[in-house]
């Protein structure tokens, strides 16, 4: 016979917090990594079709790190929407049995 599970949800949301920070973080990080450091008019005019090239590849790398930091944002929210709805089915529980005795 088990003797339940416990899940300790100040911790998970410990866990949520931080993936909230990382997330910022990696919001900050695609801003500085979208950009090549010129315009594309510069980017055109100084280094012709490269110049634009390595201009749209940074722009395509700060999408992925803005991807990347809304997947961890969206796991983040759902660890603590997850602690959330577990205390209160078990408070609900917990009232439940303890109100029959």
């Amino acid at each position: 016979m088990s003797d339940g599970v416990r899940v300790d949800a100040d911790r998970v949301r410990g866990v949520a917090d931080a993936l909230a920070v990382s997330a910022e973080a990696l919001g900050d990080a695609a801003d500085f990594v979208a950009d090549a450091g010129f315009g594309t008019a510069g980017a055109g005019r100084n280094y012709g079709d490269l110049g634009a090239a390595y201009s749209q590849a940074h722009l395509g790398l700060g999408r992925a790190v803005r991807a990347w930091r809304s997947s961890v944002d969206d796991i983040s929210d759902a660890l603590t929407t997850a602690m959330n709805e577990y205390e209160q089915q078990d408070d609900a529980t917990s009232y439940a049995i303890e109100s029959h005795r």
